[in-house]
């Protein structure tokens, strides 16, 4: 009788704090911040016989694959310069005439140079589901820094900062992919 008592004793004392920990280990994601705004940057090297017209050339089929529509527009097309620069929808559902809540909204740039080339993407929002645009910066925000009146819940926070992160990353990653190619 005493072991079972000291065990629902110990159970009532560790449970929670077991909780506490659980709950506090639950966060956003660090995501790259310039100031107050989310912008994924990176200069990527490549070997010196990957030619600037080339880079140029792997990044507008990249664009024009992935996000050549009526919703996207290629802003700056610039062979001369090797940089381009649009807009992008990572849409979270295979029907992209409707938009969803989990559909990211960006910026893209990408400059060329002999052997290398350079990749932002920023301005990234979305929209509620009552067609009210956010940006994820004001979001991530709210998540580092306490807010007496929070404009969304903690869980979906969390959840719509982590699936942007995923998504922008798995993008990033493609591109790479593809500029690579010779």
């Amino acid at each position: 009788m005493k072991n079972l008592l000291l065990a629902l004793l110990l159970i009532t004392i560790i449970q929670p704090a077991y909780s506490q920990v659980k709950y506090n280990t639950t966060k956003a994601p660090k995501l790259p911040r310039e100031g107050s705004n989310i912008v994924y940057t990176s200069t990527v090297t490549l070997d010196s016989t990957h030619s600037k017209e080339t880079l140029f050339n792997n990044a507008l089929n990249w664009y024009r694959h992935n996000f050549q529509s009526a919703d996207n527009t290629l802003t700056v097309n610039d062979a001369d310069a090797g940089k381009l620069s649009g807009t992008g929808i990572i849409h979270s559902k295979k029907t992209k005439k409707d938009i969803y809540p989990q559909d990211i909204f960006f910026t893209i740039t990408i400059a060329t140079a002999r052997g290398n080339y350079q990749y932002r993407v920023d301005s990234i929002y979305g929209f509620e589901k009552n067609r009210v645009k956010f940006y994820y910066s004001d979001m991530y925000s709210e998540e580092l820094y306490t807010q007496n009146k929070p404009t969304w819940t903690k869980p979906y926070r969390l959840s719509m900062l982590t699936n942007m992160n995923t998504r922008i990353n798995e993008m990033t990653d493609k591109l790479r992919a593809d500029m690579a190619k010779k």
